[in-house]
């Protein structure tokens, strides 16, 4: 819980990941860990710049494990995931759009690669929710429906995420009763 510590103990992890890269350089778990841990620093900074190069980092690293695995998802999507996150802080709205649209693509290519793959299904799936927000009237109904689709494709594996995510949708749709139920079963 200290920040001291932290930066300790995180320092320690970027020194045995980057031995780990070192002793296997074509396995890409070092690198995507590595990114994680880059991300999350990036997410705590206040300095703006200091941030940037986190997330530089953070893209180079994830880059380099697509590059060396490209069939494996894994990279693809924590890569979605930054682009998404990025998006969430976002004040700009177009800005928010094109690094949603950006955070799709990623998803979609990881999907491509591994169709079934529930953790996929629930992150397209919440992203539509989360363009579904700042979207105009006219674009609304086709993003849940997008949203329910992807859900859809998690039945019968639905996770408790899928669960709440259907529910979100049932409330925005006025469907109050079907909400609670899938709120229970969640």
């Amino acid at each position: 819980s200290k920040p001291e510590e932290r930066a300790r103990l995180r320092e320690e992890a970027e020194q045995l990941l980057c031995e780990a890269m070192q002793l296997a350089p074509q396995d890409t778990t070092s690198y995507i860990v590595l990114a994680q841990l880059k991300a999350q620093q990036a997410d705590e900074q206040s300095n703006q710049e200091e941030c940037a190069r986190l997330r530089e980092e953070a893209e180079q690293l994830l880059f380099k494990a697509m590059r060396l695995a490209p069939q494996d998802t894994a990279s693809y999507v924590e890569l979605a995931k930054l682009r998404a996150q990025q998006a969430k802080k976002q004040s700009d709205l177009k800005k928010r759009a094109l690094l949603r649209e950006e955070a799709e693509k990623l998803f979609l290519q990881a999907k491509e690669l591994n169709p079934k793959e529930a953790r996929i299904l629930d992150m397209l799936a919440t992203l539509k929710l989360e363009q579904a927000r700042d979207a105009a009237p006219e674009e609304y109904d086709g993003l849940l429906a997008a949203a329910e689709t992807y859900l859809a494709e998690l039945l019968p594996q639905d996770s408790a995420k899928g669960l709440y995510n259907r529910a979100c949708i049932a409330a925005l749709r006025g469907q109050h009763e079907r909400a609670l139920e899938l709120l229970e079963e969640c």
